[in-house]
């Protein structure tokens, strides 16, 4: 199918199951990694664990060597913020990624867990990180900067979003095939067989569950957020 608009793709992984085949074809398709680390191996393995148990530090930088071999090095991360790795995000993990040459990273609490810790907390430890981290020339962003950069940094003749998939930017395509307007939400539009086999992708924008998901989530339409 050739597409009607330029189509960047993108992939989220820990990399633990990379192989040199696999690092070919993404880099043949132009692929941007999008890589998970939540810390150095005692936070990351408080955290992430395979199907089996076991801790994930080794396997994740196994993969990361395999991208770098075959011409994709991880110079970018996801890190979620966790309860159980809280304590172990710190100077540490930041001259971890100074040392692997990490240039940025995205600093997120962890949307799957409620944590334990204060909002007070919280936000003294995503401050002490992002100053740290500059203090090395690593930039570290994350979705909790949206609000203030909207406020100062209003962007010209656009409707401030949240994120690029309730833009209709973006869409989620599972293992699967299952398709979601955001991995974080429970609401599937449909499978991507369907929609290949129904025509060209602009079918997709036309599709009633995804049309009204990006109708729905638009300023002044969520009712509980009124008033607030």
């Amino acid at each position: 199918i050739q597409p009607s608009t330029d189509i960047d793709f993108s992939i989220n992984t820990n990399a633990s199951l990379m192989t040199p085949q696999i690092v070919r074809v993404l880099r043949k398709h132009d692929v941007r990694i999008i890589a998970s680390l939540d810390g150095t191996r005692a936070g990351n393995d408080l955290v992430r664990r395979t199907r089996n148990g076991r801790p994930a530090f080794d396997l994740i930088r196994q993969g990361f060597a395999r991208l770098a071999d075959g011409g994709m090095p991880v110079m970018a991360l996801h890190v979620n913020l966790n309860s159980k790795n809280f304590d172990r995000l710190d100077e540490t993990f930041i001259e971890f990624l100074d040392r692997e040459k990490i240039q940025s990273i995205t600093l997120e609490p962890d949307l799957t867990d409620r944590l334990e810790q204060p909002v007070s907390d919280l936000v003294e430890k995503i401050m002490h990180l992002k100053k740290t981290a500059q203090e090395k020339g690593i930039t570290v962003t994350g979705y909790w900067e949206r609000p203030f950069a909207r406020i100062v940094q209003p962007e010209p003749d656009s409707s401030p979003y949240f994120c690029r998939s309730i833009s209709g930017q973006a869409i989620d395509v599972m293992p699967d095939g299952s398709l979601y307007s955001c991995s974080y939400t429970g609401l599937k539009l449909g499978n991507l067989d369907f929609f290949m086999k129904k025509g060209p992708p602009s079918q997709l924008l036309k599709a009633s569950p995804f049309k009204t998901v990006l109708e729905a989530r638009r300023i002044g339409q969520i009712k509980r957020c009124h008033g607030c």
